[in-house]
């Protein structure tokens, strides 16, 4: 009974032992993403870690205060981050060294998003849409600001 006691003693022992070290060798990259032309902290963006040959690491969605942390082993790292509505911000060369953290700051700016315009065909009757009149009218988004109404209907009568 007490050889038993003290193999698993000593087993338990080994294992914390062995634990901390492998703890120690990792490091951290640790950051923010913030808007430029606000200051304010941005939530919900895409944060991605690649290693120096381009193979992702690590990945998440940056907290409410626009904060995120990644446990790493020690290496050479990239930092990609993007959010709808911003120019995608990239960063190489971050090396992250064991038990030490690395800080990242992720600047985003503000970028307009062009979609592609509606395009509507009218008929007076109703038809199937291969007996459907050839003729095709584009509302550009520069036509939709001019005309002051509250419904596409509005935009189509106009035509």
């Amino acid at each position: 009974m007490r050889a038993r006691l003290a193999l698993v003693s000593l087993c338990l022992g080994l294992g914390v032992a062995w634990a901390v070290p492998v703890q120690a060798q990792t490091g951290t990259i640790a950051g923010q993403v913030i808007d430029t032309e606000s200051n304010t902290p941005l939530s919900d963006a895409t944060v991605q870690v690649f290693q120096a040959g381009g193979r992702e690491t690590a990945g998440a969605l940056s907290g409410e205060a626009g904060r995120f942390r990644f446990e790493v082993p020690p290496g050479n790292y990239s930092v990609v981050v993007t959010l709808l509505g911003y120019a995608t911000w990239r960063t190489d060369g971050i090396q992250v060294d064991s038990g030490a953290t690395a800080d990242v700051t992720a600047p985003l700016f503000p970028q307009a998003i062009e979609l592609d315009p509606q395009v509507v065909t009218v008929g007076r009757q109703e038809e199937k849409a291969l007996e459907a009149p050839a003729t095709v009218s584009v509302v550009t988004a520069d036509e939709i600001e001019e005309r002051v109404t509250p419904t596409a209907v509005g935009h189509v009568k106009a035509l």
